[in-house]
């Protein structure tokens, strides 16, 4: 797990309004089981936030397309980390 967080290069942060999702690619720090979002003073993101702070996030490296020799043969080799919290402002 924590190899995947400190070789990533992006960390997509999912959250939820009104039953709608939402999804956004960040950059990101980490430290001491804490990651930590750059942002804009403002903006739906943080709209969002504010209204439930009940997060995903997801990482992933090492993504690999594998060719087959059908459309449907194809796949796609990564290592990933999917986890659940709450965010904060």
């Amino acid at each position: 797990i924590e190899d995947v967080i400190r070789n990533s290069l992006v960390c997509r942060l999912g959250m939820s309004r009104n039953d709608q999702p939402y999804v956004v690619p960040l950059c990101f720090a980490y430290n001491d089981n804490t990651l930590y979002f750059h942002s804009a003073g403002e903006g739906l993101k943080l709209e969002i936030l504010q209204q439930n702070p009940n997060v995903c996030v997801e990482f992933d490296i090492d993504q690999e397309v594998i060719q087959g020799d059908k459309p449907c043969k194809w796949g796609m080799k990564y290592r990933s980390v999917i986890g659940f919290g709450k965010g904060s402002l």
